[in-house]
């Protein structure tokens, strides 16, 4: 070469010549089977959801664990909580007992389903559980037409269970309440 032709750094390589240091056969013989699916050209893997989760055994053990336990909480709030909700004549009826200072105070729900559902007067007979033939105390409320009412009044003693018997008209509901 001539120093006509030489570059000013000193290589003797044309300046036109591109020189890569890049060897994409290298880089994909390091690569995981995913790139180099994806760079053969094989179709991608859809992601599903449930595979996602389930994809490996500590993941489905998980899952599974998850599911078993939502399954028993289901279960058991079922269970439990079933006595303090009703239906009495067309209306969701909802009782709820709060202990405080020497008192019971009592919250009666009321949410009309029908549009037929029972508008008047409503007898209330309260007893404990452990007696209840022994009734406590008795009340009379007045559902109207509206859509939902709630109802409060107080008990001059504290008992952490009562049992309600509401009948309005020719149906009658019980209701089981633990107080809070």
């Amino acid at each position: 070469m001539n120093e006509e032709t030489r570059p000013a750094n000193g290589n003797a390589r044309n300046e036109h010549e591109l020189q890569f240091y890049y060897n994409r056969d290298a880089r994909l013989a390091k690569a995981s089977e995913r790139v180099r699916a994806l760079y053969d050209g094989q179709p991608k893997r859809k992601i599903a959801f449930f595979s996602s989760l389930t994809d490996t055994k500590p993941k489905a053990a998980m899952f599974i664990s998850i599911v078993v336990m939502c399954l028993m909480i289901l279960f058991i709030s079922n269970m439990t909580s079933g006595g303090n909700d009703g239906n009495l004549a067309g209306n969701t009826i909802s009782a709820h007992v709060m202990r405080y200072n020497g008192a019971s105070f009592i919250v009666l729900k009321k949410q009309r389903l029908r549009a037929d559902a029972w508008a008047d007067i409503v007898d209330i007979s309260m007893a404990r559980p452990d007696a209840e033939k022994s009734k406590l105390s008795s009340k009379q409320i007045v559902f109207t037409t509206a859509e939902t009412e709630e109802f409060r009044w107080t008990l001059p003693f504290e008992t952490p269970r009562l049992i309600f018997f509401l009948s309005a008209g020719n149906d009658t509901q019980r209701l089981a309440v633990t107080s809070d």
